[in-house]
């Protein structure tokens, strides 16, 4: 991973951070945020770093597969693992009641806990998507943990308050990536800071739709491949006029379309499916 300086913002919150190890009555856990864009994973391997030089052991890991990969890519190597790796030993399977597309029946996997972190410095990234059964299993396993996430974004769907970020020891404020440079950045915190929707600065086309319909042909005819979606009901209505657009056909998926994976699948290499 290239090194990168830490601006003053970001070095604040590293000594912050220096401070809570240095101190054997801090509380459990440090909670980092930062809305997108300000550099919240660019200075974990400085705190992971940090905390080394101090005689801790460090671990990293994250709540889905795919913001695993993303942290193994930033480091170059494999670094990372999911939460529930981490913490959960799989036992065994059972049959989950649900059949697949194919009409076949699903498994799902038994788990126990283990996995035990002990004295080592626990860094959680994308922390504001650890439900609360996750935050408190976390609180369980190690004795010190580092949340790391933006903490305006939602909370995780259909599993319970995440607690992770919600009384920052640092908010990160300065913008580091794409801003200045995304008209789209700049319009997401305008809009957050009270901005209207109605309203885009320069180099945000904008366009009311009247039908989900009109969506899916309009993304399509501008050669887009993703639209996000409020709902699962409007993600299936647009993407069903999407790949009728896109001269797809039939029930499953066919070469050449896109797909979001459900689930994580560790197959070795390239053979790795992460959820998201």
């Amino acid at each position: 991973m290239p090194e990168i300086t830490p601006n003053d913002d970001q070095q604040e919150g590293l000594d912050k951070i220096s401070t809570w190890l240095d101190d054997p009555n801090a509380a459990q856990t440090f909670a980092l945020g930062g809305l997108a864009g300000t550099g919240k994973s660019t200075i974990i391997p400085h705190a992971m770093r940090i905390a080394r030089a101090k005689g801790f052991d460090t671990a990293i890991a994250a709540p889905t597969g795919k913001a695993v990969s993303v942290i193994n890519k930033k480091f170059g190597r494999q670094v990372a693992s999911t939460i529930h790796r981490l913490v959960y030993t799989p036992v065994d399977e059972r049959k989950s009641g649900r059949l697949d597309l194919l009409g076949r029946e699903e498994y799902e996997p038994v788990v126990a806990e283990g996995g035990e972190v002990g004295d080592k410095v626990l860094f959680i990234d994308e922390a504001s998507m650890v439900n609360e059964a996750t935050y408190y299993r976390l609180l369980d396993v190690a004795d010190r943990i580092c949340f790391i996430g933006d903490h305006g974004q939602l909370p995780p769907v259909k599993e319970g308050r995440s607690l992770s970020l919600r009384n920052l020891d640092h908010e990160l404020t300065q913008i580091m990536r794409q801003r200045g440079d995304s008209p789209i950045l700049d319009f997401a915190y305008d809009v957050r800071g009270g901005g209207s929707l109605n309203r885009p600065p320069k180099g945000v086309w904008h366009h009311r739709f009247r039908t989900l319909h009109d969506i899916a042909d309009c993304a399509a005819e501008h050669g887009a491949d993703l639209v996000i979606a409020a709902s699962n009901k409007i993600r299936h209505t647009v993407s069903q006029r999407m790949r009728s657009s896109l001269g797809f056909s039939g029930k499953y998926p066919q070469e050449g379309e896109r797909i979001i994976a459900l689930a994580t699948f560790y197959g070795g290499g390239d053979r790795d499916v992460f959820n998201g």
